[in-house]
């Protein structure tokens, strides 16, 4: 496999036009990323990135993607060479099969998204933009229309695996949402216990977007959990009856774990701290050892007043 020089060199031997250079540039940090978050080989996936237009001035809608893979031949590797023909599969047919083929068709695809979304911020930088105006962004037909919205959305799906599909269906099926800004949504089934990695990823992907959301949290049952809710907040919550029944409840079911995310500049660690959160200002996660619905009336209102302090 050729190195980024070479393949920087061959670029400039092929493509004079300024702002396909840019967009060769801007598919490779894209596909880096997603190789990283992946846990794919970086330089195979960033080369890919960066080399899949190189034929743009010479070929023909059905031949692009075809003559760069003449052009490198045995420069890069096979898996390299599908995913760039594959790219340009509604004109040259190639169908899109591997994890890359569905990254690279993405990803070169969502870089135009990027910049338009950029070019209508008032610093015009790209440092200044946010995931969360891009995904508002995506749902505008007529923005940024030649992004084709399909490939993305395809390559989104391919890279995941049908269990974690199955779970974002059981968030999105139980998602609620008040005016205030705040999204939940609950497993409670008793099944496999998901992984804070894929709620996470789940939020990001699905729910970050939404319209008018500002904190959003996920809650779901554990096989076991530490508890990290005192007395004294429960004793807030209602008489030491209540208290003491809600304890022994808690005994005999099964734990609670708790996602929270912030798409704005919110700290959730100094909102939540009395629950020992782990993560960051924006993310953190915690247990309780009370059942679900239980939990949920605890943290939901806790979650609305400091939304309302912040109006």
């Amino acid at each position: 496999m050729l190195t980024r020089e070479e393949a920087l060199k061959l670029l400039e031997e092929n493509l004079s036009n300024p702002n396909l250079v840019k967009h060769s540039l801007a598919s490779e940090a894209v596909m880096r990323s997603l190789a990283r978050y992946l846990g794919e080989n970086e330089e195979e996936w960033g080369l890919a990135g960066l080399l899949h237009d190189l034929d743009a001035q010479i070929a023909s809608p059905q031949e692009h993607g075809l003559k760069t893979v003449t052009i490198l031949g045995e420069k890069i590797t096979p898996a390299m060479a599908q995913a760039i023909k594959a790219h340009n599969q509604p004109y040259n047919g190639i169908k899109r099969e591997s994890k890359l083929d569905y990254a690279l068709a993405a990803g070169e695809t969502i870089t135009g998204l990027i910049v338009a979304s950029t070019l209508v911020l008032p610093s015009k930088k790209l440092a200044d933009l946010k995931a969360e105006s891009v995904l508002k962004r995506f749902k505008e037909k007529h923005f940024a229309a030649g992004a084709r919205r399909e490939d993305i959305v395809n390559g989104w799906y391919a890279s995941v695996e049908l269990s974690t599909l199955h779970l974002w269906g059981k968030i999105l099926s139980n998602l609620e949402q008040a005016d205030n800004g705040l999204i939940w949504s609950k497993l409670d089934s008793n099944e496999v216990v998901p992984s804070v990695s894929l709620i996470r990823q789940a939020i990001e992907r699905l729910l970050i977007g939404l319209q008018d959301a500002k904190v959003i949290a996920v809650f779901y049952n554990l096989a076991s959990a530490q508890p990290t809710v005192s007395l004294s907040l429960l004793k807030n919550q209602g008489s030491l009856k209540e208290v003491n029944k809600s304890l022994e409840r808690a005994s005999s079911e099964t734990g609670t774990g708790v996602v929270v995310y912030a798409t704005g500049a919110i700290d959730l660690q100094s909102w939540l701290q009395d629950f020992s959160p782990v993560g960051s200002e924006h993310f953190v996660t915690f247990t309780s050892n009370l059942p679900l619905s239980s939990t949920m009336e605890l943290i939901l209102p806790i979650l609305s007043q400091r939304l309302a302090e912040i109006q």
